[in-house]
């Protein structure tokens, strides 16, 4: 074989050098008939796999801007079907519409990957239903024929308008009859990408309990359930309103409606109103209170008080008035002026006393206006 090989040399170098030049030209031409069509095919590869890329960002774009839309709309959707747009009409709006409802950001690319232009179709199909289109479609004098859509990452349901029936919307999962807003402003056209979604009444807004109130479902703000904050606050409230409250430890609000049940002590810095029943052991009040009934087994320290009735097992000290329409029932009573209808009591200690009738044991003033006085014995009469 080695010998062989040297032949060969041999042979090679004993060659005319016109005839090895011909036979590198004949090499170089083999070179290049292979090398160019695998350049070609590589040219063809890349290009291809940059587009495939542009393609997928552009697809990813229309879903974030069709999930724009559908925020926008769920707002309110019935308002928007039925008020704004019309069933069986459309409305037209682009990325600088969702940035001005705040949901774009501003500064942000107006074109596709594939420089295409983005507009977002909201069609109302039905009283309860509508549907989002977000298009991407190529500028005026651009006619290169537009990528189809695939699926991947952060990609929904989004498709292209095949130009051999452009009332159909094809893609990946999709088959979607666009025959109904093909009469519409700006309906898609042929090769254009879309990305489809569809709100309906029925599944996206009324299972759901709503952050902000609907103005024709009102009951979509409303609450069917307990609410266990687990120790946490519950702030902001201007009125609290509910049937029962039942506090252990601490109540701030502006205005209670309804029943308060507490296992502590109840402080009011200012007015404290309750036009049913107040019950508690020690009531410690520096402004007032005015209730139907009000019953205190320990002690109620009271600026001022009035009642239809008032029971207090312990003493009361109120540094303003009392005043009871019904009757007033105590073991000890300290005041500076008393009136009321009628005052049953075992010791009534009073600056000024006025009533129409007085009932006691003992009764000790320094004035007293009484119209008839009844006693079991009188001391000085």
């Amino acid at each position: 074989m080695r010998r062989m090989l040297m032949l060969c040399q041999t042979q090679f170098l004993r060659a005319p050098r016109r005839a090895r030049r011909g036979s590198l030209l004949i090499e170089t031409a083999l070179v290049l008939l292979i090398f160019i069509p695998v350049l070609g095919l590589g040219i063809e590869i890349g290009a291809r796999y940059v587009r495939n890329h542009q393609g997928l960002n552009e697809a990813r774009l229309l879903t974030q801007v069709v999930d724009a839309g559908a925020t926008l709309a769920l707002r309110d959707l019935d308002a928007r079907i039925n008020s704004e747009i019309g069933v069986g009409n459309a409305q037209v709006l682009t990325l600088a519409d969702l940035e001005a409802e705040g949901l774009w950001s501003a500064g942000s690319d107006q074109l596709t990957a594939l420089r295409r232009e983005i507009t977002l179709i909201l069609h109302a199909r039905g009283s309860e239903e509508l549907v989002l289109l977000a298009r991407a479609t190529s500028l005026p004098g651009d006619d290169s024929t537009a990528y189809i859509p695939a699926g991947g990452e952060g990609v929904g349901l989004v498709g292209f308008v095949p130009p051999d029936d452009t009332t159909r919307l094809r893609g990946p999962g999709i088959d979607y009859d666009l025959s109904e807003v093909q009469s519409l402003t700006d309906a898609p056209l042929e090769w254009d990408a879309v990305a489809l979604r569809i709100l309906r009444m029925d599944r996206d807004v009324l299972p759901f309990l709503h952050r902000t109130a609907q103005p024709n479902y009102p009951e979509l703000n409303r609450m069917e359930t307990d609410l266990d904050m687990n120790g946490f606050n519950l702030t902001g409230a201007g009125t609290l309103e509910a049937d029962q409250f039942t506090v252990t430890s601490e109540l701030q609000a502006d205005t209670l409606i309804g029943t308060l049940s507490v296992d502590g002590d109840v402080a009011a810095t200012s007015n404290l109103n309750v036009t049913g029943a107040v019950s508690a052991s020690t009531a410690t009040i520096s402004g007032s209170v005015t209730a139907d009934a009000i019953s205190v087994t320990d002690l109620a320290t009271i600026g001022t008080l009035d009642a239809d009735t008032l029971s207090v097992g312990g003493s009361v000290a109120v540094q303003q008035d009392i005043v009871v329409e019904g009757t007033a029932t105590l073991d000890v009573l300290a005041v500076t002026d008393l009136t009321a209808g009628d005052i049953e009591a075992h010791s009534v200690t009073a600056g000024t006393l006025a009533a129409d009738d007085v009932f006691g044991a003992e009764t000790t003033a320094t004035t007293g206006q009484i119209q008839i006085l009844t006693t079991g014995t009188c001391s000085g009469c």
